[in-house]
């Protein structure tokens, strides 16, 4: 029982008493701290690394976190599909928004009777 006490203690980063007399537990409590601090750093890594892969792999599965050629190809993509669609302008999307920032949201029928729908 004295020795679980003393490797309880010792967990919790006290020394035992009279270690520094021998040195085969001088070299026994060195080499425990030492495999519990890479017990511990190993612990945190793991919490830390997992943590970083989850945030990395939502960022891959984000529409909108791409390469910068590939968004400029869909910006250029969207520009000529909007034109040949009769998209509505986004500048004067953009514009009549502005001017109609009191309030929070347009309907779509506000939007049509603006003249958004004409490009």
């Amino acid at each position: 029982q004295t020795s679980m006490q003393t490797q309880f203690d010792m967990l919790l980063g006290s020394l035992p008493n009279g270690y520094a007399e021998d040195p085969l537990l001088i070299i026994y409590v060195a080499l425990t701290n030492i495999v519990q601090f890479f017990l511990m750093l190993n612990f945190l890594l793991a919490i830390v690394v997992e943590s970083y892969m989850k945030v990395r792999e939502h960022i891959e599965e984000m529409q909108t976190e791409n390469e910068i050629v590939y968004d400029v190809g869909l910006t250029v993509y969207y520009g000529v599909a909007g034109s040949l669609s009769g998209w509505p302008n986004r500048r004067r999307i953009a514009t009549l928004l502005q001017n109609r920032c009191a309030r929070k949201n347009l309907s779509w029928v506000e939007l049509y009777v603006l003249g958004v729908p004409k490009a």
